[in-house]
């Protein structure tokens, strides 16, 4: 991507037809992700699929073996319980509270297996296919472990910094333990140690790792995740753009065969937005579109079909950046009516029929830029549109930018 305005091919778009902004002409980033426990095999999770915060983790084995220097040590039965800390996250935040083992030997030597340092942090990431990985650590306390007693010939306690558990998608899903090094502390302990166990998980069932676009949200600072409480904007905030006072925007269009120009010095946007956050869009309305003091015989530039529906995705490459679109709010297609020499009505030249644009987070204000975009005509008088030799458009603006007057200090994040 170049960094000059200039020398970047964008789609400008902002109102159907001088709506915004821009659109760049390089392809746009990959979505950012976070990772949920969904109840279905999606990659990414339905709404009604996605299990929400604080959701509860219950597996049970029923054959845990240690393989030790002394011996194997089994348990007949083992389990674990845990929860998650948010219905997404990258990686989702979970952890473990209460592990138990029971029925435990040591060749012919009852033991007893209990679980020290609870709880463990247990944050779950996506490797594909409904599956994932959970790696088990410190949840503050000390490295996640047990402490091992077999009558008076093994008294030590187990632990190690980290285990990685291998979760595989399913109904009901399962967790097993993966190859760690260990440390043994005590009287008798043993120097190479392994587990293996399979755990299935009773809760949540049926259980697949997803990965989904992370919502996008409206920040007061730039910082991502946006802490929330008093730095997120919220559901119904007023979001206004304005057309910089030294800007007069030159605005092109066809009739009866000849490209015409003319310049409006007031243009302006009001927008809403109807959530506090949207995966991976966050969503609201256009409700007004402007123009004002336009030369050349133009008389007025109307939006047509209002409300549109405000769409804005956070950029994952630039932090507090964003991308805008107008779509069609239950209305119709956004459209424009240009009344100059003639009246002419326009529409995107997306074939999605939408507009698309670029919005820059600054702590006093935002701007959206724009440098070319192509409109077509619909439904307008025949000396309107395309009847020129070699020019391929019906409506263009050129070189546009506008200020956010409201509100202040606005940026575009990921949650």
């Amino acid at each position: 991507m170049k960094n000059s305005r200039h020398n970047r091919r964008c789609a400008l778009l902002c109102g159907l037809a001088a709506a915004v902004a821009m659109v760049a002409a390089f392809a746009m980033t990959t979505t950012a992700s976070a990772v949920s426990l969904c109840a279905a095999e999606q990659t990414e999770c339905a709404n009604e699929s996605s299990y929400p915060n604080e959701t509860a983790i219950v597996g049970s084995a029923t054959n845990s073996t240690f393989k030790t220097s002394l011996g194997s040590l089994t348990c007949g039965k083992s389990t674990f319980a845990g929860v998650t800390i948010g219905g997404s996250g990258e990686p989702l935040p979970a952890e473990v509270t209460a592990v138990t083992f029971s029925e435990c030997k040591l060749g012919l030597l009852g033991c007893t297996v209990t679980a020290v340092n609870l709880p463990y942090q247990a944050p779950i990431s996506y490797s594909g296919s409904g599956d994932g990985q959970m790696k088990v650590a410190s949840g503050g306390t000390g490295n996640p472990g047990a402490k091992v007693a077999c009558s008076s010939s093994v008294s030590c306690t187990i632990t190690a910094a980290e285990i990685p558990f291998t979760v595989l998608g399913g109904n009901p899903a399962t967790a097993e333990p993966g190859a760690t090094t260990y440390t043994a502390t005590g009287e008798i302990c043993p120097k190479e140690i392994s587990w293996t166990a399979k755990y299935e998980l009773s809760a949540p069932k049926p259980a697949f790792v997803a990965q989904n676009p992370r919502p996008t949200v409206l920040c007061k600072a730039k910082e991502s995740p946006c802490a929330g409480g008093g730095n997120l904007h919220k559901a119904g905030t007023a979001i206004t753009f304005k057309k910089e006072a030294n800007q007069l925007p030159v605005l092109e269009y066809e009739w009866d065969g000849a490209v015409k120009t003319f310049r409006c010095e007031e243009i302006e946007l009001k927008m809403e937005t109807s959530f506090d956050k949207g995966t991976p869009k966050l969503e609201g309305q256009l409700n007004s579109l402007t123009f004002g003091t336009c030369n050349n015989g133009c008389t007025a530039v109307e939006a047509l079909n209002l409300p549109w529906d405000l769409q804005i995705e956070a950029n994952p490459k630039k932090l507090g950046d964003g991308y805008i679109d107008f779509v069609d709010g239950g209305s119709g297609v956004p459209n424009l009516r240009v009344k100059c020499a003639g009246t002419c009505v326009y529409r995107t030249s997306d074939p999605k029929d939408r507009t698309s644009g670029v919005l820059a987070g600054a702590a006093s204000a935002s701007a959206i830029v724009g440098d070319y975009y192509n409109l077509v005509k619909t439904g307008s008088d025949a000396k309107c549109g395309a009847g020129n030799p070699g020019v391929n458009y019906a409506f263009t603006w050129k070189s546009v930018l506008f200020d956010v007057t409201a509100p202040a200090n606005l940026w575009v994040v990921n949650e």
